[in-house]
C-alpha cells in the first residue's frame, strides 16, 4: 500500500480506471487519498438489476447520495435493468421494497423539502415502497449523466419518474428543490414489457414526452403508450430535439408517430416494433397494420433518414396467432431520398401470399439510395402466412435481375429468420446465394431455428 500512496496521482488514475467495483470499493476503504481518488470511479456508472428475494440496493445509494452529494455529481450512467417480474410463470404486480423507518428517514426528509405539488404521494409512495418513487428520487440528485437506462421491472411504474422529469425541465418559476443536470445527457432509454394485466385506464405518455425536450438528447429509445384523446406535448410549445439522431419505439401506435416525427428534423435512425395483443384492444391498438399513416409519418424525415428498421409482432393467445390486417403499402418508403438500410418483414413489404398485388415490384418500395436490404420473417407463424420460399425467391429474382435500374447503389441483402423453421430450407438459401454472386450482391442469412430437414 505504501508503494502505492507514493505513486503519481496520474498514474494511479490509470490504474484506477481499470479496477472492478469490488476493488474499487476495497480502495475507498484503505485510506482517505485513495478514496478521494477512487470515488469518482466507483461511482461513475450505477448499473442495477432487481430480484425480488434481496433488498435492493437503490436505498443504500441514496442514502449515501443524501449525506454526501458529491457522490451523486460523480455519477454519468445510469442503468435500473431486469425482468424478473415479466416471466411468463410470473403473475401479479411488481413487488415493493422492504425498507426500514430508519433507512427511509433521509429519503422523506429529502421529499418534504422540495417544493412539487405531488410531494404528498411522492411520500406516500415512499412509505410504500414503490420503485417509481426511489427512481424519482435517484433523478432528483445532481447527477451529470451522459446516459440513462430504466427498463422492463423498473418502468412498469413512471407516474413520478415522469413527473420529477416534468418539474426539472419545465418549472422556471421557482427552485424546487430537484438538481439533475440534462445538460450532457445524450442517451435515454425507457423501455418496458407490455403487460396484459396493465391497467389501460393509466398511460405513461406524458411520462416519456419529456425526454423530446432534453438538450442535448441524441437517442431515445422508449416504450410510449397511446394517449388517451388527441396527442399533446407536455409544455406549452413542441420540442425542438435538433441533436436527436436515433430513435426507436415501441408501443406507441401510427396515428401518434407523425407528430413524433414532425418535430426530429435531424433524425437518421428510426427502429419502430409493431404489436398487437388482443387483450389490450381500445381505439388505436387493433389489428390493423395502417402501412399509409405509417409512411405519411415518415415524409416528415425524408430528407434525413438514412436507416429504417420496422419490426411488426403479435401476443399469442392461447397458442394461436392472432389475425391481422395490413392497410395500404410501404411504396412510400421509396420518397426516402437519404436511405441506405432498410429492414422490413416480408409480410409488410409484399403480403401475406403471392396473390397480394405488393408482390408485383418489390422495388415500388424501395428508394434508389438503398444500399442493404434485410428481409425479416415476422408474422410468418401467422395463418394468413400462405409464403412458399420458392414463391419469395421468385420475387427477389425478378428484382435483382434489373436492380440496377431501381436500386442502383445496392450492396448487400440479409434475411433474418427467428421463426421460420421448414421454410427457406437450405437447398432454396443456396440458390438465392447463387443469384445474389451473379449479380454482385452480399448475401447474408441468419437463421435462429435449425434446419427440420
Amino acid at each position: 500500500m505504501a508503494s502505492l500512496l507514493g505513486c503519481p496521482d496520474d498514474l494511479l488514475h490509470s490504474i484506477l480506471s481499470c479496477l472492478s467495483r469490488a476493488d474499487l470499493g476495497t480502495i475507498c476503504r484503505v485510506h482517505r487519498h485513495l478514496r478521494f481518488l477512487a470515488e469518482p470511479y466507483l461511482y461513475a456508472n450505477v448499473r442495477f438489476t432487481w430480484e425480488e428475494s434481496l433488498p435492493h440496493p437503490i436505498t443504500s445509494l441514496l442514502r449515501s447520495t443524501l449525506r454526501r452529494p458529491q457522490l451523486a455529481a460523480y455519477i454519468r450512467t445510469v442503468s435500473l435493468i431486469g425482468a424478473s417480474f415479466f416471466k411468463p410463470h410470473y403473475r401479479g404486480t411488481v413487488p415493493n421494497i422492504p425498507v426500514s423507518e430508519s433507512e427511509m428517514a433521509e429519503l422523506m426528509a429529502f421529499v418534504t423539502e422540495t417544493r412539487v405539488s405531488y410531494r404528498e404521494a411522492w411520500l406516500e409512495e415512499l412509505r410504500n415502497g414503490t420503485m417509481d418513487a426511489f427512481v424519482a428520487v435517484l433523478l432528483s440528485q445532481p447527477l451529470r449523466l451522459t446516459s440513462l437506462v430504466i427498463g422492463a421491472d423498473f418502468f412498469k411504474e413512471s407516474r413520478l419518474v415522469g413527473s420529477v422529469l416534468r418539474s426539472t425541465l419545465f418549472d422556471k418559476s421557482r427552485d424546487c428543490g430537484l438538481r439533475l443536470d440534462f445538460e450532457n445527457l445524450k442517451t435515454v432509454s425507457l423501455e418496458r414489457y407490455t403487460d396484459p394485466s396493465q391497467d389501460r385506464r393509466t398511460r405513461n405518455t406524458a411520462d416519456v414526452l419529456p425526454l423530446f425536450y432534453l438538450p442535448s438528447v441524441q437517442h431515445i429509445s422508449a416504450s410510449i403508450d397511446n394517449p388517451v384523446g388527441p396527442f399533446t406535448w407536455p409544455a406549452l410549445d413542441p420540442p425542438s430535439p435538433s441533436s436527436l439522431h436515433s430513435l426507436k419505439l415501441t408501443s406507441i401506435r401510427e396515428p401518434f408517430l407523425s407528430p413524433l416525427l414532425l418535430v426530429t428534423d435531424q433524425l437518421q435512425t428510426f427502429h419502430w416494433e409493431w404489436y398487437y395483443d388482443p387483450n389490450l384492444r381500445d381505439q388505436v391498438h387493433t389489428d390493423v397494420i395502417d402501412l399509409t399513416r405509417f409512411t405519411t409519418a415518415l415524409s416528415h424525415v425524408r430528407n434525413t433518414l438514412t436507416e429504417l428498421v420496422v419490426v411488426a409482432e403479435c401476443n399469442i393467445a392461447d397458442m394461436d396467432y392472432p389475425l391481422v390486417q395490413i392497410r395500404g403499402s410501404l411504396n412510400a418508403i421509396k420518397d426516402l431520398d437519404k436511405l441506405t438500410k432498410f429492414t422490413a418483414p416480408v409480410t409488410l413489404l409484399m403480403g401475406f401470399s403471392v396473390t397480394d398485388t405488393a408482390t408485383e415490384r418489390l422495388e415500388d418500395a424501395l428508394p434508389p439510395s438503398l444500399e442493404f436490404l434485410t428481409l425479416t420473417d415476422d408474422l410468418c407463424l401467422n395463418e394468413q402466412y400462405l409464403w412458399e420460399d420458392h414463391q419469395i425467391f421468385s420475387v427477389l429474382q425478378r428484382w435483382l435481375g434489373r436492380y440496377q435500374a431501381s436500386t442502383p447503389y445496392l450492396r448487400g441483402i440479409a434475411l433474418f429468420l427467428r421463426d421460420t423453421d421448414d421454410n427457406w430450407k437450405q437447398p432454396i438459401r443456396d440458390e438465392l446465394r447463387g443469384l445474389c454472386k451473379r449479380v454482385g450482391i452480399r448475401l447474408e442469412v441468419t437463421k435462429l431455428l435449425p434446419d427440420m430437414y
